[in-house]
C-alpha cells in the first residue's frame, strides 16, 4: 500500500516530515508565502509503506488514518485535542486509547474526530463546543481523549458522517441519529430552537427510509435512500442542498431534481456539494467562487447541474474538501481536480494557477491510460524511453556507486554538479518522507523528482521505501481517493495486486443497514433446527422486524427497476416478499419468537 498526499500542510495534516517543504523547485513561480505551506505536487507518505490504510478522513487541520487491522493514526493541528493523542502533530501517531477497540470506520469534522467499532459502538474526541462530541457533556471543553457516546450504546452503528461541528449517524436498524450544532438546521429536527445537542437525537421524520448514505458538509447534511431518492437539510446560503433557492432547511426536503438520476453517492464541501450516480455521472451544485463545481464559472449553482467535462467519463470515486473536489476515472486512472486545489496545490505553472475553471489532471507514480477523454490537461510531461542510457540514468548509476558512503544517521547524500543539470527522465518518482523509525532500514536510493519539469533535485535521499528493486519499477494504480479541509490524499496498490479498486457506487457490507437476504435467511434456516434460538439470531431478528426501513430495503424489484420510487411507484418487489414469508411461516422458532 502506498499513501499519497498533496495539499495544505502547514499544520502537519499531512504526516510528512519537516525536512521538506514539500513544493517544487524554487524556478517554478510558486509564491514565497506557499512555500512551505503547501505540497503542490503528491508526496508519498513514507510512515505508511508498510501499513496497509484501509481509510483516511480529514479534518480542517488533522488528518485520521484507519487500518486494516483496526488501528487508528492521526496527525496535523491538536488545539482542540482532535488527535486523541499528545505526540508530534507533524509526524501520524497512534491513538493508544483505541487499543481495545477493532475501528471500523472512521470520519472528522472541522476538529474533531468520531470512529465506530466492528460491535458498533461510536466514540468520538475534540472540539466539543457545540456538542459535536455527543458526549452529553455541557462544560463544553474539548475532549482530549476518546470516550463512547453512551447514547448510542443500544444501537449497532454502521456508517457515520461529521459536518464543522455536527454528525449524522446511521444504525443497522435503519434508524438515523444527529448531534452537535443545530444553528441552521443542520440536524434536520424541524427547528433551530435549540442550537446545539450535546447527545445523539433521532431524527423521526425519516422513519421508513431505507438509507444507503449519509454525509456532512459544513453546516448541511445529506442522505441518500437504496432507491436513489435524496433528501438534504441546513445550511443553503450558496444552494449547497440543491433545492431551487437559498433558503436554509431545518428538516430533510427532497430533491425532486434527482430523483431519476439514479444517485448512489454524496460528498459535501464547506458550501458545495457534488452527487455520484450509478452510470458513473457526477452532478454539482452550490458554492462555486473557487471554481469547485467544475462548471467554467463561479456563479453559486441553486440546482444540481451535471459537469459538462466529466460526461463521456465513467467516475467511479468523488471526495470533497473545503473548497475543492476530487473525481476518479478508474479507465483512464485518471484523477482530476475542481476547485481551490486545481489552481494552487494541483499545479506548478502560473497559467493554470490563475484561471483554471475545469478539472486538471493530477499527476503521480500511478498508472494512467492513453485514453484522453475531454483532453483533460496533463501536468507531467511524459518522457519515451531510450535505448540509449539517458543522463539521468547515468546519474542513478553514479549514485549506486556512491552509497557505499552514504551518511547513514541522516541520509543524504551531496553529489557534484553533473548531478544539478535539467536532465529529461523516462518515468516519474515520487518524493516523499519517513518516519524516524524506518530510517533505520535504508537501503534504497530514492530520487527526489521536480514533476512539473523532470529534473533531478539536490540532495538525492537514499532513505528506505522498504521495496526491491524490482518492486519501484512495477506499476500502481489508484485504489481510492479520501479528502478534507484543504489537503487530499491518494492510497496505490500495485497494479498486479489482487485488492479491488474502491467504487462509491458500491457500499460495503458492513456500512449497510439490515435486510432480509440470503445470508439472512441461511442463518433462520440454521437456528431453526435447534428448540432455541441464540442471542446473535435473535437480535438480527428484532432489527429487521421491527424496522419499516430494514423491510422497505429488503425486497427491491431487481434492475435497478426500484430507483425513482415515489407514491405512485413503490419499486417493491411483492412476489418475492411473498415467497420469504412463506419460508419465514415455517420456522415455528422464528414465528415463535416474532409474535411474542
Amino acid at each position: 500500500m502506498f499513501m499519497y498526499c498533496w495539499g495544505a500542510k502547514c499544520h502537519g495534516q499531512l504526516g510528512l516530515d519537516d525536512r521538506t517543504a514539500g513544493t517544487s523547485d524554487t524556478d517554478t513561480d510558486e509564491p514565497d508565502s506557499n512555500k512551505g505551506d503547501l505540497v503542490s505536487t503528491p508526496l508519498e507518505v513514507r510512515f505508511f509503506r508498510r501499513r496497509d490504510v484501509c481509510a483516511v478522513a480529514c479534518g480542517l487541520r488533522h488528518s485520521v488514518f484507519l487500518l486494516k487491522d483496526g488501528t487508528v493514526y492521526t496527525c496535523g493541528s491538536n488545539d482542540k485535542g482532535q488527535l486523541g493523542h499528545e505526540m508530534h502533530g507533524r509526524i501520524p501517531g497512534q491513538v493508544k486509547a483505541l487499543e481495545t477497540c477493532v475501528i471500523r470506520h472512521v470520519a472528522c469534522g472541522e476538529a474533531f474526530t468520531v470512529v465506530t467499532a466492528e460491535n458498533g459502538t461510536v466514540l468520538s474526541w475534540g472540539d466539543d463546543s457545540c456538542g459535536q462530541c455527543g458526549c452529553g457533556s455541557e462544560d463544553r471543553e474539548p475532549k482530549r481523549t476518546p470516550r463512547f457516546l453512551k447514547r448510542l450504546s443500544m444501537h449497532h452503528v454502521v456508517q457515520v458522517a461529521c459536518g464543522g461541528a455536527h454528525c449524522v449517524a446511521l444504525t443497522k436498524g435503519g434508524r438515523l441519529f444527529v448531534w452537535g450544532d443545530n444553528t441552521y438546521g443542520q440536524l434536520g429536527l424541524g427547528h433551530t430552537s435549540v442550537k446545539y445537542v450535546e447527545k445523539p437525537t433521532e431524527i423521526t421524520s425519516l422513519h421508513g427510509l431505507p438509507v444507503m448514505r449519509v454525509a456532512g458538509g459544513g453546516a448541511h447534511t445529506f442522505v441518500v435512500s437504496v432507491s436513489g431518492t435524496v433528501f438534504g437539510w441546513g445550511r443553503n446560503h450558496c444552494g449547497q442542498l440543491g433545492v431551487s433557492d437559498t433558503k436554509d432547511r431545518s428538516q430533510p426536503t427532497l430533491l425532486k431534481s434527482l430523483r431519476t438520476q439514479k444517485v448512489k453517492f454524496i460528498a459535501c464541501g464547506k458550501n458545495h456539494t457534488a452527487a455520484l450516480t450509478a452510470d458513473g455521472g457526477v452532478f454539482t451544485f452550490g458554492a462555486a467562487a473557487d471554481r469547485q463545481l467544475g462548471h467554467s464559472s463561479s456563479s453559486n449553482e441553486i440546482n444540481p447541474r451535471k459537469v459538462f467535462e466529466l460526461m463521456g467519463s465513467e467516475v467511479t470515486q468523488i471526495a470533497c474538501g473545503r473548497c475543492h473536489t476530487l473525481a476518479f476515472i478508474p479507465k483512464t486512472g485518471r484523477v482530476l481536480s475542481l476547485g481551490l486545489l486545481s489552481h494552487q496545490q494541483s499545479t506548478t505553472r502560473p497559467a493554470y494557477r490563475r484561471s483554471m475553471s475545469t478539472p486538471i489532471n493530477i499527476s503521480g507514480p500511478w498508472a494512467e491510460g492513453a485514453s484522453t477523454q475531454n483532453n483533460l490537461p496533463n501536468e507531467t510531461p511524459k518522457h519515451h524511453k531510450s535505448t540509449e542510457q539517458s543522463p539521468s540514468e547515468q546519474n542513478r548509476k553514479k549514485l549506486k556507486e556512491f552509497q557505499s558512503n552514504v551518511d547513514d544517521e541522516h541520509g543524504v547524500l551531496e553529489l557534484e554538479s553533473d548531478l544539478n543539470e535539467e536532465v529529461s527522465i523516462p518515468e516519474v518518482v515520487s518524493a516523499g518522507e519517513d518516519s524516524a523509525e524506518e530510517m533505520e532500514t535504508d537501503d534504497i536510493a530514492n530520487h527526489e523528482v521536480d514533476t512539473d519539469f523532470g529534473r533531478l533535485r539536490r540532495g538525492l535521499r537514499t532513505r528506505t521505501t522498504g521495496e526491491t528493486q524490482d518492486e519501484t519499477k512495477e506499476e500502481r494504480r489508484v485504489r481510492e481517493i479520501f479528502s478534507g479541509g484543504d489537503h487530499c490524499f491518494l492510497a496505490a496498490t500495485f497494479a498486479k495486486a489482487s485488492e479491488d479498486v474502491v467504487d462509491h457506487r458500491e457500499i460495503p457490507i458492513d456500512n449497510h443497514i439490515a435486510t432480509i437476504d440470503a445470508v439472512f435467511m441461511d442463518t433462520l434456516e440454521a437456528a431453526s433446527s435447534t428448540e432455541s434460538l441464540s442471542e446473535p439470531v435473535m437480535s438480527s431478528i428484532e432489527e429487521v422486524f421491527s424496522s419499516a426501513a430494514c423491510l422497505n430495503a429488503s425486497f427491491l424489484k431487481t434492475n435497478d427497476e426500484h430507483f425513482g420510487s415515489s407514491r405512485q411507484n413503490h419499486g417493491m418487489d411483492l412476489d418475492a416478499a411473498r415467497e420469504q414469508f412463506r419460508r419465514l411461516a415455517g420456522k415455528e422458532a422464528v414465528v415463535r419468537y416474532v409474535s411474542i
